[in-house]
């Protein structure tokens, strides 16, 4: 003999009704993340001369390939380890612009380009 429910068709409608109400509160809280496509702008030249496509999870590259927001993030941070480590040529570079500088009297970190001026890191 199978057991009665004790819910009544009252209680199956509530039930039914708050957990709708629940999956309606968390798809409200979810943030919007269409997918979104990046024009090509002049302003950044050779950076970004194609169409960028933008999803929840990827991204595309310059070449039009997927690449997933983990492979961006790595290559941000190997990219930024190779900038942090001093290597014996910038060293000699950034000494012989020192010198240069300071005969001619202009900034050595503008004519070493990004590597040593600090507003083109930022």
């Amino acid at each position: 003999m199978a057991k009665k429910s004790l819910l009544t068709g009252k209680d199956h409608v509530t039930r039914w009704f708050f957990g709708i109400s629940a999956l309606l509160g968390l798809i409200c809280l979810v943030p919007v993340i269409p997918w979104r496509y990046a024009k090509m702008t002049p302003v950044f030249h050779s950076r970004f001369s194609t169409y960028r496509q933008t999803s929840l999870l990827m991204m595309t590259d310059k070449s039009m390939s997927w690449k997933a927001f983990t492979k961006w993030k790595r290559t941000m941070c190997q990219l930024q380890k190779s900038y942090a480590t001093p290597d014996l040529l910038s060293s000699l570079a950034s000494a012989a612009t020192t010198v240069v500088a300071q005969k001619t009297g202009f900034s050595p970190a503008t004519a070493m380009g990004c590597k040593l001026w600090s507003p083109c890191k930022d």
